[in-house]
């Protein structure tokens, strides 16, 4: 992936922007999407350079930040 965002990750998972977007969120278990689902998404997310900041503590939201080497 050139540019790394959530619909190109979904589509190089071959899954749908909404299923990706709840496992990065921290929602995957709220919407029943299974662990190995989930180790992908996290997985691809990490191999792409997407950092995933799960602020929910704070400002009920999660924000995807691209990292540069």
């Amino acid at each position: 992936m050139d540019s790394p965002n959530l619909s190109a990750l979904a589509a190089a998972l071959k899954l749908s922007p909404s299923t990706v977007s709840r496992v990065l969120s921290g929602q995957a278990e709220r919407f029943r999407i299974s662990p190995a689902t989930r180790d992908r998404v996290l997985a691809e997310a990490a191999k792409s350079g997407l950092v995933v900041f799960d602020a929910q503590l704070t400002l009920e939201q999660t924000f995807l930040l691209p990292c540069f080497p």
